[in-house]
């Protein structure tokens, strides 16, 4: 039995680029930013990201790519105990510049009393290499909510 780690796969994002604020105020937050992205994949089990489906007899398990990063960043203080957040990613690669992957998280915190608080969360992703489908995850968290 193979045991597969919560860093299989693992991906790391070198970028450059421009960030742009469009809003800003004490309870609200819009921001965007563009730039060109190196994308670097590893993965030791779990293959579906690194592996070459043109290759039949070898299982890559490193891929690089690079290509245009998008990303939109949204705060909103809806009061002292209630906020959301919602990130949307969006990245081609040079190679084939017009499928884009796509991932969007949102993000509600309530907080119950001082510290105590509820985390609902849901997020989007598609990449049409992988499969033609959008896939989503939600989550409920409960636990101490804090800033330091």
């Amino acid at each position: 039995m193979h045991r597969i780690t919560k860093w299989d796969p693992i991906t790391v994002q070198e970028g450059f680029g421009f960030a742009y604020s469009i809003f800003t105020s004490n309870n609200l937050k819009f921001e965007l930013n563009l730039g060109i992205n190196y994308k670097q994949i590893r993965a030791d089990k779990v293959t579906l990201l690194t592996d070459d489906s043109q290759t039949l007899d070898i299982i890559e398990k490193y891929k690089t790519e690079s290509g245009i990063h998008l990303r939109k960043d949204f705060l909103s203080i809806i009061d002292s105990s209630v906020q959301f957040k919602s990130k949307i990613d969006l990245f081609s690669n040079f190679e084939d510049i017009l499928v884009w992957q796509f991932t969007n998280e949102n993000e509600l915190q309530f907080k119950i009393w001082n510290l105590l608080g509820v985390i609902l969360k849901v997020e989007f992703f598609y990449d049409e290499k992988i499969k033609p489908k959008l896939f989503f995850k939600q989550s409920i968290r409960f636990g101490i909510i804090t800033s330091f």
